[in-house]
Order: C-alpha cells, then sequence, then structure tokens
C-alpha cells in the first residue's frame, strides 16, 4: 500500500465521522429499532460537547485504525 493509499482511507474514515457527527447535530437520523422507543422525545443536552467527545475520540482511536488497517493490507499482500 502507497502513502497515497494510506491517507486516502484516512481521509475516508475521517469524512465518514464527520459525516456522522454531522447527522446527530442536524437531527438525520434513524432511531434505533432494536430497543423500545421511549415515550419522550430524545433531546441532545449539549451538541458541541458531544461532537467534542466524539472528535476527541476519532483522534484516539485514529492510529489503531491505521495500523489495523495496514495490518489488514499487508497480509492480504
Amino acid at each position: 500500500m502507497t502513502v497515497g493509499g494510506t491517507v486516502f482511507l484516512i481521509m475516508l474514515f475521517a469524512a465518514a465521522a464527520i459525516q456522522q457527527g454531522l447527522a446527530v447535530l442536524n437531527n438525520e437520523y434513524e432511531q434505533c429499532k432494536h430497543n423500545q422507543p421511549k415515550n419522550s422525545p430524545y433531546k441532545i443536552q449539549n451538541p458541541q460537547e458531544m461532537l467534542d467527545d466524539f472528535l476527541s475520540c476519532l483522534v484516539e482511536s485514529l492510529p489503531k485504525v491505521v495500523n489495523t488497517i495496514l495490518r489488514v493490507l499487508g497480509q492480504a499482500g
């Protein structure tokens, strides 16, 4: 795998994470189907804090994701 390919995979990972975060902030997500729905509406109390936490976790997990992708690709090639 080339450096460009690795960068591309990281960009896809980041784009998916950002899209998910924006969907949550914009209420563009479907309710979970495996739990009984609540009678009260779901409210995000602090969307900025939730997004900050999400992005922090993304940054923390990115090295593990990259290492896993490189390991899997190394085994495949």
